[in-house]
């Protein structure tokens, strides 16, 4: 029997440069029994690997296993947390519960940076229609109201607004400023920032 690291060496050798069918299930979620059906529906769908996510929880009374090397960091900054929590006006803590609550753009902002991927997509391959620039324009003025979807850093999502935004820019200026090369070359810059996160 192979273990971990021979099977996952084996699952890539075997598709030569093709890609490989890996999903992400986080253990016990919603339930173990549900993870591990789950689990074995991919299994069963020719799943190449399953990767498995291990759940956490920081609760009451439980101990957080960091490496030794890290310790004294963690207890630094758990100890500026709580500092920061007992400021005696209370704004740690709300802090902290603002910061937890993790305000975010939700679905709509997720779906909106779905349809500028698919829009910048259709622009970038060397010709582009009418109705593919209105899709553009609308997607773009979609992620330029939200919030960044969860998972997505500020910074990150303000340069997809601001390449976006270029774009559109270009597209505005029509036959006047016409560069259909660098409106397609954009849009491939944007399609590809956009393609890890979609």
């Amino acid at each position: 029997m192979t273990d971990g690291p021979e099977r996952i060496a084996a699952a890539f050798a075997s598709h030569g440069r093709r890609a490989a069918l890996m999903p992400y299930l986080m253990g016990g979620f919603p339930d173990v029994e549900t993870s591990l059906r789950v689990g074995i529906a991919c299994a069963d769908a020719d799943a190449d690997l399953v990767e498995l996510g291990i759940p956490y929880r920081w609760e009451e009374g439980v101990v957080l296993v960091v490496p030794t090397s890290a310790e004294a960091q963690v207890d630094a900054l758990l100890d500026e947390i709580d500092e920061n929590a007992a400021d005696g006006e209370g704004e740690g803590e709300a802090a902290l519960l603002e910061v937890e609550a993790g305000e975010d753009g939700g679905e709509e902002a997720a779906a909106a940076m779905g349809d500028l991927f698919v829009a910048a997509d259709g622009m970038s391959h060397g010709t582009y229609e009418e109705a593919e620039v209105v899709d553009f324009i609308e997607a773009a003025a979609a992620v330029a109201q939200c919030l960044p979807p969860f998972g997505i850093e500020a910074q990150v999502w303000g340069r997809i607004q601001k390449e976006s935004s270029a774009i559109v820019t270009a597209l505005e200026k029509g036959n006047e400023g016409d560069d259909d090369e660098g409106v397609i070359e954009a849009a491939r810059s944007l399609r590809d920032l956009l393609r890890h996160y979609v």
